[in-house]
């Protein structure tokens, strides 16, 4: 959707879309994340809301954390 962007040739992060989709886990990682530098995107978003709508969810460590500090 217009919310997500696919890799682009090189790799690098579209403009406008810094949260990182992993397709095989579902799992979406947000800069300055424990895993963000090492993850590969395979569909990046505007969003972590955007991500979300499209099925994927941080990593378990980080729903811990989100929800202690909700």
């Amino acid at each position: 959707g217009p919310s997500s962007h696919g890799p682009l040739e090189e790799g690098s992060q579209p403009e406008g879309f810094p949260i990182k989709g992993n397709e095989d886990s579902m799992l979406d990682h947000v800069p300055g994340s424990s895993f963000y530098a090492r993850t590969v995107a395979e569909v990046w978003f505007k969003t972590a809301y955007a991500a979300e709508q499209a099925g994927f969810q941080l990593p378990p460590s980080q729903r811990k954390d989100e929800e202690e500090g909700q």
